[in-house]
């Protein structure tokens, strides 16, 4: 095997290391029966545990890809992060965990608020007024006619008698 340069061997031996790390971590998960593990959760910690287990596949064959000398950019283990990725925002939204620097989803208008609150107080003032006004004088007939119903054929009501 040929002599690595000195920082290629540093990053190997990390990585090394960091893959020993998860293998420890991992490996308590894979002993025990499955259906044992998700007896003791609660759904919400079922639904982590799945997504943190994704996660982590992914995220080591993603890196298994780059070892091999693939790019996993157009590979589909990326498009799958990305689906996982929303799963874990969607549970740290859940668990309150939502990031600081995040755009909140509604935001106030404070333009068209103040416009809002202008016209209510000006109608509502102008409206006061013109029912101060109103509500003094009687109502008054502007002239329309009643309709006279003197034939019969003209009442708007009547029902058709059929022959018997």
């Amino acid at each position: 095997m040929a002599k690595l340069p000195k920082e290629l061997e540093q990053s190997f031996s990390a990585l090394n290391e960091k893959l020993d790390e998860i293998e420890k971590l991992v490996l308590p998960l894979f002993r025990e029966n499955r259906a044992k593990i998700n007896q003791r959760l609660s759904k919400f910690d079922q639904a982590k545990l799945n997504i943190v287990l994704a996660y982590s596949l992914n995220s080591l064959f993603y890196m298994y890809l780059r070892t091999q000398g693939i790019s996993p950019m157009n590979h589909p283990v990326k498009d799958e992060l990305e689906r996982i990725k929303v799963y874990i925002n969607k549970i740290k939204t859940i668990n309150g965990e939502a990031r600081e620097n995040e755009k909140p989803s509604t935001s106030i208008d404070v333009a068209a608020a103040n416009r809002f609150i202008k016209h209510a107080l000006t109608t509502g003032a102008n409206a006061q007024n013109s029912s101060d006004t109103t509500n003094n004088q009687p109502v008054k007939n502007l002239g329309k006619r009643k309709p006279n119903f003197e034939s019969k054929n003209q009442a708007p009501f009547k029902k058709k008698r059929g022959k018997k």
